[in-house]
């Protein structure tokens, strides 16, 4: 009887901690392959995380944070095998509409109540997988969740438009902003424009012709190097990011005003549904195609996970990023 319980009990912490499993049985012939990829989506994710933090009103540090705090959680509780939990750019857009009417434009408050909202967001979809409500995810239209999808697209184009062209950003709505775009365009930096077309160029280009070579970390290294040799600040007047502080923050509970907590339950319900619906739909889809299977209850215990472990060490709300084309391939010449 001794032994059964303990059997039992160690499924039902496996049940709950999958790394626990997998890590047993892990295919030492992946190592290699995964250790690449690994370092390639990392070194990707590291603009993209600052990038999307910017997005979200927020210091760039604090999308790194979010990222590794977030992946590291989101490692021990996943069943996914293909997806990553970091930012993003409808978590980023969604952050910001909750955030800023609560800050007022201050940005220490700013700072505290987007990772509160993280925290949030994170402490729902834990009680949501507690409570097996997984299934909520099927009840979601796709029609709902394409459109709303492609409506933040269209909002982060013409939001970082005017930083490829090197001319002020617009505010008020998408027409308005393009309004503000346009009237801007004759003061258009020929280097701003020419760098990011550049990159765009690359990424494509190696897409089109190497699609096992990472065309995004090829136009980072560039971008880095010649940031680095060339004064694109100084002398061009190409905006870069600056010094990021260097170190990882402790984790701590943020700092905001109670009234505010309401408020922010509120935004994170919405949140929620939209980051359930983004990330098991995009996990069951490659469950489906790589032939294994998620765990939805899981996945909200994962993701709930990831998002508290963001909101403590100050980052922001974050959800799925499927894994790079890269890694498929890697794992797919291996599994051959």
């Amino acid at each position: 009887m001794t032994f059964l319980s303990e059997m039992l009990q160690k499924r039902h912490i496996v049940s709950y901690v999958p790394v626990i499993g997998w890590a047993r049985t892990y295919q030492r012939e992946l190592l290699r392959d995964d250790l690449v990829s690994g370092v390639v989506v990392g070194a990707v994710m590291i603009p993209v995380a600052m990038a999307y933090a910017q997005m979200a009103g927020v210091p760039p540090q604090m999308g790194l944070y979010a990222a590794i705090a977030g992946m590291t959680a989101y490692a021990v509780f996943a069943t996914s095998r293909h997806l990553k939990i970091t930012t993003s750019s409808t978590m980023s857009i969604m952050s910001m509409a909750v955030v800023a009417p609560l800050a007022a434009g201050d940005p220490a408050a700013f700072m505290a109540l987007s990772s509160a909202l993280a925290l949030t967001v994170g402490i729902i979809m834990l009680v949501m997988g507690i409570i097996k409500l997984g299934f909520v995810s099927d009840f979601l239209a796709k029609s709902v969740m394409t459109g709303y999808i492609f409506g933040v697209a269209c909002l982060i184009a013409i939001s970082q438009l005017p930083k490829v062209f090197g001319v002020p950003g617009g505010s008020g709505n998408f027409f308005q902003q393009v309004g503000q775009f346009i009237v801007n365009l004759p003061e258009t930096n020929v280097y701003s424009l020419a760098l990011g077309v550049g990159t765009f160029a690359i990424v494509l280009l190696f897409k089109h012709y190497k699609p096992i070579v990472p065309g995004a970390l090829v136009a980072l290294v560039l971008g880095t190097v010649l940031a680095s040799l060339l004064p694109l600040s100084e002398q061009y007047g190409v905006a870069v990011v600056g010094v990021i502080p260097t170190g990882m923050s402790s984790p701590a509970l943020p700092r905001i005003d109670l009234e505010a907590i309401p408020f922010l339950i509120t935004g994170a319900v919405g949140i929620v549904f939209l980051a359930v619906g983004e990330t098991l739909g995009t996990g069951r889809a490659y469950a489906a195609k790589y032939h294994y299977e998620v765990n939805a209850d899981q996945e909200l215990l994962a993701i709930g996970a990831a998002n508290v472990s963001s909101g403590l060490f100050q980052g922001i709300t974050i959800d799925m990023s499927p894994v790079s084309y890269t890694h498929l391939r890697a794992h797919e010449t291996v599994l051959d």
